[in-house]
């Protein structure tokens, strides 16, 4: 209400932005500040990332001229998780890097887990760069969970790690960071009808495929559909995505039919109108990627049956696409293949804040996070982490031969300004 009357202010002749806290009482200035960026995290949520980033950007502006260094922080935040949201990796990188130097200043006044929730962000975004930064990454994940006791925090953390293991060609490693995973997800939920333990078993089914063992990848992926399904319906964004894991499955089994049905309806769910909706809040391009994908393993059935006339629809279509960093039609045309990368707007320009200058990388303070430097020397066995007992999982997947485990740096743990247990709220 607040907004939609300073809107009207606007309207009748008033000023915006740089007179956003003025007058206003503290008070009131402060509040729209933490209104606007709660609503800024609403319009990330549906996709509508323009208008996310201008109210944040307003809300930054408010919290500076007032002086409310902790509230600018949280809004730094909420700003490096939208770039990441909307693949602008270097401008999130830059925005949690930020946030987590004005944290680490502020201290004790940030309340608990708040520098944890940032440090995750930040590791997330170092995973997705290109090359991705795995090293650094995995040292701040652990670092997060040697200060939490959070079963749903520990679980992320783990999740994560486990994709870091998978990504490295460390299967043993990952699939045990994933059913730790699993276990305290289904402690913590008491029921496996939840998002993250469906996201679980997909993870688990990409291992099995790698490892090539796509009977035991459709286990894990139908038990991921399973899931999905029951809680979202068959128009879930998620659910396209599993179906595309199963096509790759089937089509590893040899079941070119089952490969083909499954496409097909990701296909079907990816084009309908209902479903763009629902993709919105996933990032931008993101949907189109997964279309492309779909697509092209699509085109590699109809190559191999000889059907030209689905072919060459194929081919059009994916020509329609056409994603930037590379080629359409030069993607991997396996059913297997992840297609080509999907180009991004720039949003975020580079914001400079006047009151945490002084806190920022480059602009008068330290750089550096507050984690541990990864070791020079050759890198010892990893940290053994406690596992609750696991409960009965619904499914039982065979397992190839053990291979050693790789080693890892080891981490030493602690936090600057950390104090007793954290369990930050993962945005």
């Amino acid at each position: 209400a607040m907004l939609e009357r300073e809107q009207s202010g606007v309207a009748a002749g008033g000023t915006r932005g740089q007179g956003s806290a003025r007058g206003h009482t503290r008070e009131t200035a402060s509040c729209m500040g933490r209104v606007m960026r709660s609503l800024g995290r609403v319009l990330r949520y549906r996709g509508a990332f323009d208008q996310a980033e201008r109210l944040l950007r307003e809300a930054l502006e408010t919290q500076e001229e007032l002086g409310d260094a902790v509230e600018a922080a949280n809004t730094l935040h909420e700003l490096g998780v939208l770039c990441r949201t909307n693949k602008q990796l270097d401008r999130a990188q830059a925005m949690l890097e930020r946030a987590l130097a004005a944290k680490r200043k502020l201290g004790a006044a940030m309340g608990t887990g708040s520098q944890s929730a940032s440090m995750y962000q930040l590791a997330v975004v170092l995973t997705c760069m290109r090359p991705p930064q795995l090293e650094k990454a995995e040292a701040m994940f652990r670092l997060v969970l040697d200060v939490t006791t959070s079963k749903a925090t520990r679980a992320a953390n783990l999740q994560q790690l486990g994709k870091i293991c998978l990504r490295r060609g460390q299967h043993e490693q990952s699939e045990q960071y994933l059913r730790d995973t699993l276990t305290l997800y289904m402690d913590s939920y008491k029921s496996e009808m939840h998002v993250n333990v469906s996201s679980i078993y997909l993870q688990l089914g990409n291992l099995e495929i790698n490892r090539k063992q796509y009977e035991n990848a459709a286990k894990a992926l139908l038990e991921a559909l399973r899931i999905r399904t029951t809680l979202f319906g068959e128009s879930n964004p998620g659910v396209a995505t599993i179906l595309g894991e199963l096509g790759k499955a089937s089509k590893g089994q040899g079941d070119t039919a089952a490969a083909e049905g499954y496409l097909t309806r990701q296909l079907a769910l990816l084009d309908s109108v209902e479903s763009e909706v629902a993709w919105s809040g996933r990032g931008v391009g993101q949907r189109t990627a997964e279309l492309h994908r779909c697509l092209c393993s699509l085109r590699a059935l109809a190559k191999e049956r000889n059907d030209k006339a689905g072919l060459a629809e194929f081919n059009r279509r994916i020509a329609v696409l056409k994603p930037a960093g590379g080629d359409s039609n030069g993607a991997d045309d396996s059913v297997g293949g992840g297609g080509g990368g999907v180009g991004v707007a720039t949003i975020c320009p580079e914001l400079k804040p006047k009151l945490l200058a002084s806190s920022m990388p480059g602009e008068g303070g330290s750089n550096e996070l507050a984690m541990p430097r990864l070791p020079t020397a050759p890198p010892t066995s990893p940290r053994s982490l406690p596992k609750p007992a696991p409960p009965a999982p619904p499914v039982t997947l065979s397992r190839p031969p053990s291979s050693p485990p790789s080693q890892r740096p080891a981490i030493s743990a602690g936090l600057v300004g950390f104090e007793g247990n954290l369990e930050p709220v993962l945005a």
